[in-house]
Order: structure tokens, then C-alpha cells, then sequence
């Protein structure tokens, strides 16, 4: 009989052992992984702190490693790489590892330490096989040779299984608690993808109505942050970033059109710079029929599912990656979209890739029908959780007619409004913006407020112009508030403005310089700030 062929065997105490099988030559392991963690640390020796809370060194499979990680939680987060080889020569293991070489050779393993998180839990995974393994190996010793009871056989082995099924974050020590830096050190400042609108580091969604154009906003909004040009005047990134955007909705022929005919209207004239920088850090894909959803349900349980991996993956591919763009929620999430808890999971999910790979992460969603597409949180369609996890959220939706009478626009469906209903991070925007749906669908910004105040100044420009033929004069006081400028404020109306609105309109014709204000002396040798017109002057 072969070597790798089950015997049955007797104990020490003369009875017969069960036939166990052992063929298993390599235990589950993953010597890549290990060594793509220990470089990631050695390139940013911040993510040790971290790394501690889900690894400890008996967790590596190749004693070499154990060593490595050991002395690396020892120095902590101001390790070096001649510290670290230090360390290790003064607990007598640089030989055993391989002396300085293997370190060297470490170090170039990996370019970036984003990802270490996900090999982290490799690691760990397969640390939980083995143990399991190991703990099952032994049960079936004892089972088998009747040293103990089945009762005490069954209490151990669901002992020694529950520690491995108790989670992978280890508890916090009081260091990891503290908050003498908080008090004591300076915060960072809040850093920002898009100045002052979209903060670094978060999941936010983009919530509208089918066809409001919200795959046009989020090329457009690609386009900018991998040039690190302004778009659509408003969005100002702080510099290029590579950007992946995952259509699951559209064909890669769709893609090609709207990517084409948005960069051909904002770079007129694309110069060099602005060519490789679009072509370097903007990459877009549609997934359309390739994946399934992210998420699955396992035992009742929210869980990521293997096209999560997948997308692990992908992001690991594109080096250096900041942004990553999913459209839309829907066909990436698989799960009951009214359930608070499954939508909490899923931004949970999308969570860890921000903070495994540094990434800022933005998905497209659908809008509630009870809305009506409404410029606020509650418009998001399904569980209030997703929103509530979010911490941004931004909403897009076709012009109603309402605003459109305010501005006096006929063709107001070609408008699309954009606000910003939540950010936890960065403060509000002003004021709503609008864009107008161009050629081909690319958006445009538009200034309405700008051209509603240049409609009314021109309207109170021309009523003074015929005051002035009559020899009447007027303040901006008597305009607004006194008996003599009645008759100016009852045509105003007629533009839409009140008379607390007509301040508005004044001020910005003098800061547009259509009106000025001239100081002249009346008959109670009182100075009047009279105002004039800019074509009476």
C-alpha cells in the first residue's frame, strides 16, 4: 500500500484509529500575498497600526514571514527599512530570514500599498483554513481513539471553530483609543476631489430620474478630474486623478459617442497636455451583461459576492486609481433595494475599497416615484439607509415648470438643475446650478440668476431712461421704499421682483455697471446718491 493511501492504525492504548486521509502535502497558503503585505508595509509603514488589527505574525505561513511581521509591529508606524533590518538582526532572525537581500527583495514586490487590506485578509483566511483543518485533524484523533467522550469531542471542536468564526478585527488597545493627538496635533485639512464640492475619501451618490442625464454628468465630471481642468464652471478638481467609471446600463458604443462629443465641447481645441492627461487617467468601461451584482444573500446575511472580488481586481489593475464611478446602484447591488440593513451593507462594502485603495467612490441612483425627482435626501428610490450611509449625495432633475416661469424659459425641459443635498464634509453649495442639454445631449452650464437680474436691470434702466426724459430723478431708497417711486415699482413687478427683491436688482446694476450712482445736491442742500442709467450719463 502507497504511502498516500488511508491505513487504519492502533494508539498507544492498542486500539484501532479510524483510516484518516492524508494527501493534503500543502496546507492553504499564499506566499503572494504574504509578500505583497509585507511590502506594502515597508512602502507605507502607517498601514501597520491597521494591519495589527486584523493579522497577528503567527498568521503567515512561511516562518520567514512570521518573523518579518513580528519586528515590523514592533517598531510600529516609524519603521524603516534599517530599522526594520535592525530589529530583526537584534532578535537573532536576519539570517533566518534571509538577511537583507530578502528584504531588498521584499521591497519590490509591489509599487503601491494599496491593497493591502485585501491580501491582509488572504492571509487571514487562509490562517482560519488551517486552523480548521487542524482543529478538525485532531477531533478526528480523538473521535477515533476514544481517549475522551463524544461530549467533550463536540465541546472542543465548537470551541476551537467559534475563535476563528469570531470576526478578523482585534480589539482596540487603549494606545489605538487615545486621543492625546487629537488634542495635541494640528487636524489635517479636509481635502477635496472638486473644490469645495465633492471631499476626498467618501461614498456619495448621484440621484436622478432615467434619462436626466446623469451618465453625461458623470463623464463630464470624469473628464475634469483626470485633466484637472474645470467643467461645467462650477466643478474645479485640485488636480488630475485617474478616474475608472463602470456603465452597466450602456454598450461601450454609447460610451464612445458621449465620452467623444463631451470632450470634443469642452476642449475646442484639445491641446497635447490635456490629450495625454485624458488619455492616461480616464478610463471608462461598460460592464453591460459581463457582471453580477456585487452582493449576495449567504444564510440570511448580506455579503459581497465573487464579482466583488472581481471588482477588487479591476481596481488593483488600474495603478494609482482615485476615483471609481459606478452606474448604475441598481445593477451593481443584487439585493432587496427597500432593506435598510442590505443597503447599509452595501455601502459598507464599497467602504472598505476606500479605505483599502485610498479611492473616492460615486454610483448613480434612481429616484423614488413619490418624489417626483425633488432636489433633496428623501428622492432616492428604496431603504432611506443608502442615503443615510452616504456622505455625499448630490441630485440632478429636469427643470419643473415652476422654476421655468421664474426665469421666464420656454423650452425648460432641455434644463437640467443640480444641488448637492448632503455632504457631511464639505459645506453646501449657494445656490442650485443649471445646465442646458446641448448637441448631441452634453451639458452646458447656464448662469440663469445671472441672465434673470440682466432682464430685470435692463427693464429698471429703461423705466429711469423715460423718468429721466421728464426730468425725474430717483434714489434707490425712493425706488424701493417711497411714495415717489411707486409707479417704478408697480412695472417692476411685472419682471417678477417685489419690492424686497428690487434691492437685488439695483445692486446688481451698479455692480455691472448699467447704473451709477451720482451725488448732487437738492433743494435742502441734502446729497441725493441719485441713479443713472449708464446711456443718460
Amino acid at each position: 500500500m502507497s504511502s498516500n493511501t488511508a491505513q487504519s492504525e492502533r494508539n498507544d492504548n492498542g486500539k484501532r484509529r479510524p483510516a484518516l486521509n492524508t494527501t493534503l502535502a500543502v496546507p492553504p497558503q499564499d506566499i503572494e500575498a504574504e509578500q505583497a503585505l509585507l511590502c506594502g508595509c515597508v512602502i507605507r509603514p502607517q498601514i501597520i497600526p491597521e494591519a495589527q488589527l486584523i493579522l497577528n505574525p503567527r498568521d503567515f505561513y512561511r516562518e520567514a514571514h512570521k518573523f518579518i511581521f513580528e519586528a515590523m509591529c514592533l517598531l510600529g508606524a516609524d519603521m524603516t527599512p534599517v530599522t526594520l533590518a535592525d530589529k530583526l538582526n537584534s532578535m537573532g532572525r536576519l539570517e533566518q530570514i534571509g538577511g537583507a537581500p530578502y528584504l531588498y527583495k521584499l521591497a519590490d514586490v509591489m509599487s503601491t500599498s494599496a491593497g493591502w487590506k485585501y491580501h491582509a485578509e488572504i492571509i487571514r483566511d487562509h490562517a482560519q483554513r488551517r486552523k480548521v483543518i487542524k482543529t478538525c485533524w485532531r477531533a478526528a484523533e480523538q473521535a477515533g481513539n476514544g481517549s475522551i467522550s463524544l461530549a467533550e469531542v463536540l465541546s472542543g471542536l465548537n470551541r476551537a471553530v467559534g475563535t476563528v468564526s469570531q470576526g478578523k478585527l482585534s480589539p482596540f488597545t487603549e494606545n489605538q483609543t487615545s486621543i492625546v493627538s487629537f488634542i495635541c496635533v494640528d487636524p489635517p485639512e479636509t481635502e477635496y476631489l472638486i473644490e469645495g464640492v465633492i471631499p476626498r475619501g467618501v461614498v456619495g451618490a448621484i440621484i436622478g430620474m432615467g434619462g436626466v442625464s446623469k451618465s453625461f454628468f458623470e463623464i463630464t465630471l470624469g473628464i475634469g478630474l483626470a485633466t484637472g481642468k474645470p467643467v461645467l464652471k462650477h466643478f474645479i478638481p485640485t488636480r488630475p486623478v485617474k478616474t475608472l467609471a463602470l456603465f452597466a446600463e450602456d454598450p461601450d458604443a454609447e460610451i464612445h459617442r458621449r465620452v467623444h462629443h463631451s470632450v470634443s465641447h469642452i476642449f475646442q481645441n484639445l491641446d497635447l497636455e490635456s490629450e495625454e492627461l485624458l488619455c492616461q487617467n480616464l478610463h471608462m468601461k461598460s460592464v453591460m451583461g459581463c457582471i453580477k451584482p456585487l452582493m449576495k444573500i449567504e444564510q440570511g446575511n448580506p455579503v459581497p459576492s465573487e464579482y466583488f472580488s472581481w471588482l477588487r481586481r479591476t481596481i488593483e489593475t488600474h495603478k494609482d486609481l482615485e476615483v471609481l464611478i459606478l452606474d448604475p446602484k441598481s445593477r451593481f447591488y443584487g439585493l432587496d433595494e427597500n432593506s435598510n440593513d442590505d443597503n447599509t451593507a452595501f455601502v459598507s462594502c464599497l467602504e472598505e475599497l476606500v479605505r483599502d485603495y485610498a479611492l473616492t467612490i460615486l454610483f448613480s441612483h434612481h429616484v423614488s416615484k413619490q418624489s417626483g425627482g425633488a432636489l433633496n435626501q428623501t428622492a432616492a428610490r428604496g431603504g432611506s439607509a443608502l442615503v443615510d450611509a452616504c456622505r455625499w449625495v448630490a441630485n440632478l432633475r429636469t427643470m419643473d415648470e415652476q422654476t421655468a416661469k421664474k426665469y421666464d424659459l420656454e423650452d425648460f425641459r432641455t434644463y437640467v438643475e443640480f444641488d448637492v443635498s448632503k455632504s457631511n464634509y464639505a459645506p453646501r453649495l449657494p445656490a442650485t446650478i443649471y445646465f442646458k442639454r446641448g448637441e448631441h445631449g452634453v451639458l452646458v452650464p447656464v448662469n440663469l440668476e445671472f441672465q434673470r437680474l440682466k432682464s430685470a436691470a435692463d427693464r429698471l434702466c429703461f423705466l429711469l431712461q423715460e423718468e429721466g426724459t421728464a426730468g425725474n430723478t430717483y434714489t434707490e431708497r425712493e425706488i424701493i421704499y417711497e411714495k415717489a417711486g411707486k409707479e417704478i415699482r408697480e412695472q417692476m413687478k411685472e419682471t417678477g421682483y417685489t419690492r424686497r427683491q428690487l434691492s437685488e436688482v439695483v445692486d446688481f446694476a451698479i455692480r455691472e455697471g448699467t447704473i451709477t450712482v451720482q451725488s448732487m445736491t437738492g433743494s435742502g442742500k441734502r446729497s441725493r446718491g441719485i441713479l443713472f442709467p449708464e446711456k443718460t450719463i
